[in-house]
């Protein structure tokens, strides 16, 4: 087994050996047992992406007399390359990322200073769900506590200007901006990108200018969550409107890795529900996957109504429909879920949904049973209630 180089040999490179790194990357130069880097990038004039366990291999041939093999040094957000490579003045980001199925992609970066969420700018066959995506975010980074404490207009373009010049000027709040306190998001969004239209732009510009650009949203959030981990959950599109119907097509997906870790949901009320909703669909999952097979069921799939079910069963004569409460009265669930499920399943573009299942953590009363009768007789809506117990999942 290799030898792995300490954190006091990989503390003698330098910012000029990163550089040069880059600079041979950029020409080709590539260590022979690396391949791309699988979760983050390292990022150059805040846009410029390059694997960063291959530049710190290259990086190490001054200092260590050597290019560094993969095998000897760890990569990852919480190892020393990380922390160097933020020590020497550079900034890292996850990967590229859509939201759910949106076409519209960010994602989640550290330097020094700040942790932030990049959203890249709209384009004629990119990012066309930008605006969608924008909002998904904001509510996302709501749901972990976060606050926003700065706005900068983040494209190539805009870089040569001065910062002031690069800040969305907001009309209706200022930071730091804490999101749960905000209680119209879609109007923050608004505000957001009608501010960035006139940000970040020359002096002589002329018209409207483009609400759609690449952002910098700086934030701070009360858990010090890794940011992997942020950038997982925001990609599950936070009950966005999407306008446009889509053409449904199953794909099985289990849960999201890591989603208990952080969910936050609002029910009725804002309330934490600390990963219950999580819980439940991993447990769900689970069960439904030992009944039908992993390539029958699908976790936070698109309907034809833009918006993710928490789970979706693929049979031969049609498709299951699965939606999670948290709410300790299986009333309140059925509230708080039938008109999600009414648009999944009669979206138009829909395809036969054969059951329509709220799902909750308590047993089902009489009452409640009875009034999900009634909407099945006098409506014919396929309609139910599943129990999915909690109490062995609290620990």
């Amino acid at each position: 087994m290799p030898v792995r180089i300490s954190a006091s040999e990989l503390y003698q490179i330098q910012e000029e050996d990163l550089r040069n790194a880059i600079a041979k990357f950029r020409e080709g130069a590539l260590p022979p047992t690396f391949k791309d880097s699988t979760r983050f990038d390292l990022l150059v004039d805040g846009y410029r992406r390059f694997p960063p366990k291959a530049i710190i291999a290259l990086a190490a041939q001054r200092p260590l007399g050597r290019v560094l093999s993969s095998s000897e040094f760890a990569g990852g957000e919480s190892s020393t390359v990380f922390r160097l490579l933020v020590e020497r003045g550079f900034e890292f980001a996850t990967k590229l990322t859509n939201v759910a199925e949106l076409d519209a992609t960010f994602s989640v970066g550290r330097n020094k200073e700040t942790e932030f969420v990049l959203i890249e700018s709209r384009g004629p066959d990119r990012n066309t769900n930008y605006v969608a995506g924008l909002e998904a975010i904001i509510r996302g980074l709501a749901d972990v506590d976060a606050s926003i404490n700065d706005i900068v207009i983040d494209s190539a373009e805009s870089r040569e200007l001065p910062i002031d010049q690069r800040r969305p000027k907001l009309r209706s709040q200022s930071f730091p901006l804490r999101l749960r306190a905000v209680s119209d998001l879609a109007a923050l969004r608004r505000d957001i990108t009608g501010a960035a239209a006139a940000a970040g732009r020359s002096p002589d510009a002329t018209g409207a200018g483009n609400p759609t650009k690449r952002l910098r949203l700086v934030f701070t959030e009360p858990e010090d969550l890794e940011l992997f981990r942020i950038a997982t959950f925001l990609a599950q599109n936070r009950g966005v409107l999407v306008t446009k119907s889509k053409k449904f097509a199953f794909r099985a997906r289990p849960p999201a890795p890591g989603g208990g870790q952080t969910d936050t949901r609002r029910a009725m009320e804002e309330t934490d529900v600390t990963h219950i909703h999580y819980k439940m669909q991993l447990s769900l999952y689970d069960s439904l996957v030992a009944a039908h097979g992993p390539d029958k069921v699908s976790c936070e799939g698109a309907t034809s109504s833009g918006r993710p079910a928490d789970i979706i069963v693929s049979l031969p004569d049609g498709y299951e429909l699965f939606e999670i409460k948290t709410a300790l009265a299986p009333r309140d669930c059925v509230r708080e879920a039938l008109g999600q499920l009414l648009e999944y399943a009669y979206w138009p573009g829909s395809p036969d949904f054969n059951s329509l299942w709220i799902v909750g953590p308590s047993p089902i009363d009489s009452e409640t049973q009875e009034h999900l009768d009634g909407l099945r007789e006098r409506f014919g809506i396929p309609v139910g209630y599943r129990h999915q117990s909690v109490a062995a999942l609290s620990s």
